[in-house]
């Protein structure tokens, strides 16, 4: 990205994930290219947008959260109205560092907010959000942790929205 090494997260015939350099310009044209075995491919220009949330899922459908006990959400330990949950994303863009922030390596400890615009709906509903950045200790993860509004059982849609920018919907289960 613009001549940077990118932090490579996994590589196959078909996909390449890393993590951005978390000093490439937003909203801006900046130059992609790939190198592989002393070979560089055409550079193609992209624009980055300010946000590009994901939260990670277990099958496409059902959300990575954590249950205020510590459980993984599921249909057989699903959230209550009220409860305090952990979503896991990636793509929050700029944080407030708690220290220093260096792609590649974990999040600094502490509270690292990301600095834009937020919400999370859980079904259409606006929830809560207690904080929403950085996971402490972790290179690239973010995490939003929301108190489920007084919805009724049933299975949800939770879509975290970054700068304008909605997530994938992944659903999260609620009980009683």
């Amino acid at each position: 990205m613009n001549g940077e090494l990118a932090l490579l997260v996994y590589v196959s015939g078909n996909q390449i994930s890393a993590q951005m350099p978390i000093d490439v310009p937003t909203g801006q044209p900046v130059s992609l290219s790939i190198t592989n075995a002393g070979a560089t491919s055409n550079a193609v220009t992209v624009t980055v947008p300010a946000a590009a949330p994901g939260m990670f899922t277990l099958n496409g459908n059902e959300a990575i959260v954590q249950n205020q006990n510590g459980s993984l959400n599921s249909s057989l330990a699903p959230a209550h109205p009220g409860d305090v949950l952990v979503v896991y994303l990636t793509g929050g863009g700029a944080v407030n560092a708690a220290g220093p922030w260096v792609t590649g390596a974990a999040a600094p400890s502490g509270i690292s907010s990301v600095t834009a615009p937020y919400s999370l709906t859980v079904g259409g509903t606006p929830a809560v959000v207690e904080y929403l950045g950085l996971t402490p200790e972790f290179v690239g993860l973010y995490q939003a942790n929301f108190i489920v509004p007084p919805i009724t059982p049933g299975s949800y849609p939770v879509v975290v929205t970054i700068a304008g920018v909605p997530s994938n919907a992944a659903s999260i289960s609620v009980g009683d």
